[in-house]
């Protein structure tokens, strides 16, 4: 045998590719208007939200009842010693209490008890005007405030 014969036979082969770019949109470009649109869209929510808060607020006020309670129990008790019922007088201050509350809610203002709150900005304590509209007296609420201090 020949040398020739013994050598192995190498193939050449001739692959032609045909690459051919599809075309179509990069796909930075579709992550970049994604990005766009969604900060819009959260732009845009905020905004609207911001609106409807501010259409949902209302008015707030604080009523120190307890002081204008202790006035009326005080002035209910002098009346006692001279004859009137308190218990008729201590029913009808409860509903007459709830429907000056009332005429506020119905006006779109929330009543907080003062108790309750913990910075008190001035203009907002109803419980001078409540206290006259229940005819109770200011001195008696403002002893019975200034006693608690």
């Amino acid at each position: 045998m020949a040398d020739s014969e013994l050598k192995p036979k190498v193939l050449e082969v001739e692959v032609e590719m045909d690459v051919k770019r599809e075309a179509g949109t990069p796909v930075w470009l579709v992550v970049g208007i994604a990005a766009i649109f969604s900060v819009a869209s959260s732009f845009a929510t905020l905004q609207i939200s911001k609106r409807e808060m501010d259409k949902s607020k209302s008015p707030v006020v604080m009523l120190d009842s307890a002081s204008i309670a202790l006035a009326k129990s005080k002035a209910l008790f002098m009346a006692h010693e001279e004859g009137a019922d308190p218990r008729e007088s201590a029913k009808r201050f409860v509903v007459d209490m709830n429907n000056v509350i009332q005429e506020y809610t119905s006006h779109g203002i929330v009543v907080i008890n003062s108790a309750a709150v913990l910075n008190k900005p001035a203009g907002m304590d109803i419980t001078k005007e409540v206290a006259t509209k229940l005819g109770v007296s200011m001195q008696d609420v403002d002893a019975i405030k200034n006693s608690g201090k």
